[in-house]
């Protein structure tokens, strides 16, 4: 890999991660710490809707930050990939599929591929999976 590869890879992982972080997983975070009564947090698996808060709380919040990191990150980026699965496809399956309509699956769909794309190439030199475990190369 070159440097404008890692390069690219670190820009990928900050924006994604940081935005999933922030933008999704740290709502929920703060939900979760608030422990009102009736959550109205969705229950798509069927898991109780408090479970489903904290499953989307360690995926999105914990996940995004690792990958901001690039520490574990294979195991993070899948981790948003499964979330953001059940959310394009079964939370907002009978949504629309673009924004800006409510419950639309895109912003879903698109951090599935963002999360897809950091789990097939890795996290780049510039990472603490690299800096701790030597681990740009290795594949899942």
């Amino acid at each position: 890999m070159n440097a404008a590869h890692n390069f690219g890879l670190l820009v990928l992982r900050l924006s994604f991660g940081g935005l999933m972080a922030l933008g999704h997983g740290w709502p929920k975070l703060m939900l979760l710490f608030s422990w009102p009564e009736e959550l109205g947090f969705p229950d798509p698996l069927g898991i109780g809707a408090r479970a489903s808060l904290i499953a989307a709380v360690l995926c999105e919040f914990v996940g995004g930050v690792l990958v901001t990191l690039g520490l574990f990150t294979r195991p993070a980026a899948f981790s948003l990939l499964v979330v953001m699965f059940v959310a394009g496809f079964v939370h907002h399956s009978g949504g629309p599929w673009f924004t800006p309509a409510e419950g639309a699956r895109e912003p879903a769909l698109l951090y599935l591929l963002g999360a897809l794309a950091i789990l097939i190439m890795g996290p780049g030199k510039i990472s603490l999976d690299q800096r701790f475990f030597g681990e740009t190369k290795r594949r899942f």
